[in-house]
């Protein structure tokens, strides 16, 4: 994963990587779900952009973080404040009615709240304000 890039990565950003990336696939997951069901007020269409602008731009996120750039965590942590906000209602609201997408929601915070204390906390956090070598 991220050591074939970097041979210096820490093990817990590599951990981090994965949680961040497996938040991807459960988005994905709960993608499928959504469009199974009929459109409720909203077009597939408008699900199915939303989708790829917001997670293409964590994937590039993922990316940059896995190269080690430290800016890349801070759009990551803002992408996930922005997005979990609306989220926790909403998947607290639709236990009864779609509980596997609101379980799916809430791992995916979970996930990324570890991806988070794992990239922010030491050595990880070391790892992002190494000195720049050149």
């Amino acid at each position: 994963m991220a050591n074939s890039t970097n041979p210096s990565t820490p093990r817990q950003v590599i951990w981090a990587l994965g949680l961040f990336w497996l938040t991807i696939g459960l988005a994905v997951a709960k993608l499928v779900i959504s469009l199974a069901t009929p459109a409720a007020g909203h077009h597939h269409g408008v699900v199915i952009v939303s989708f790829l602008i917001i997670y293409g731009l964590m994937a590039l996120a993922i990316v940059y973080i896995q190269q080690g750039t430290g800016w890349a965590r801070g759009v990551m942590l803002t992408l996930f404040l922005l997005g979990i906000a609306p989220s926790l209602p909403i998947a607290f609201e639709h236990f009864g009615r779609f509980p596997v997408a609101a379980t799916l929601t809430l791992a995916q915070g979970v996930a990324q709240l570890g991806g988070f204390y794992l990239v922010y906390g030491n050595p990880g956090n070391a790892w992002f304000r190494r000195p720049a070598t050149g």
